[in-house]
């Protein structure tokens, strides 16, 4: 499951939030709206639909340039989760390329009194989590893409690793005294019997096992820099 999540602020709460998607259903007249799905005590998803209008540019046989506009429709799936002094996380699956749309309708349903900002994970956070939790065994990461990583003769750079056995473990044997940010994770374990791939970003994008994504939130609070 390819998601992305993001930190938001709201003085409405879920109940509130859900009341006002049910009052924009998708109309082709309005455009866009919002179709809810399931609403619990700490958990709110919901489908979010809406068209925008793109301007494409045609070449003729003759040379001509027409350009012609089409409707295209946006459809996800998305769910927002409560967390604590109004503070929520909003986690998109398949997301677009730009979620700008989105936050503009979003607001519809939130008001005004609220804001949006991307995650910094601490993905050393993440790791650790992972490593000392009984639930959790076999623990490898087999890729990743650090940044500010001490080369030699004052010299940085990004790097980017892969092993079939622990790369994390490795990084830390060629490079002991860099203070270095692990920008991404491509992790393998073991979770409830099952073998979990989880890939994550510091800023927020991660793809994981469906089964794996209610353990994500947790790990977040654990992990948020």
């Amino acid at each position: 499951m390819n998601t992305k999540w993001i930190s938001f602020y709201s003085k409405k709460n879920l109940e509130h939030i859900s009341n006002e998607m049910l009052e924009i259903p998708f109309s082709p007249n309005r455009g866009f709206g919002f179709d809810l799905t399931n609403l619990e005590d700490k958990r709110l998803e919901a489908t979010f639909i809406a068209n925008r209008i793109i301007t494409e540019k045609i070449i003729g046989l003759d040379g001509k340039v027409q350009f012609v506009q089409q409707t295209k429709t946006d459809i996800f799936n998305f769910s927002i989760i409560s967390r604590e002094d109004e503070n929520f996380y909003i986690w998109i699956e398949s997301p677009p390329r730009s979620l700008k749309l989105f936050f503009e309708k979003i607001e519809f349903v939130v008001g005004k009194s609220f804001y949006i900002s991307n995650l910094n994970i601490n993905l050393n956070f993440v790791y650790n989590y992972l490593m000392n939790n009984n639930y959790i065994n076999s623990v490898v990461v087999k890729e990743l893409m650090a940044t500010n990583v001490k080369l030699g003769n004052g010299t940085y750079a990004d790097i980017k690793l892969k092993s079939l056995n622990n790369v994390l473990k490795e990084l830390e044997e060629y490079f002991p005294l860099t203070e270095k940010i692990l920008k991404s994770l491509k992790l393998t374990f073991q979770y409830d019997n099952e073998k979990i791939n989880l890939n994550i970003s510091m800023y927020g994008k991660i793809e994981c096992s469906e089964s794996f994504i209610e353990c994500i939130p947790l790990i977040l609070d654990k992990s948020l820099i």
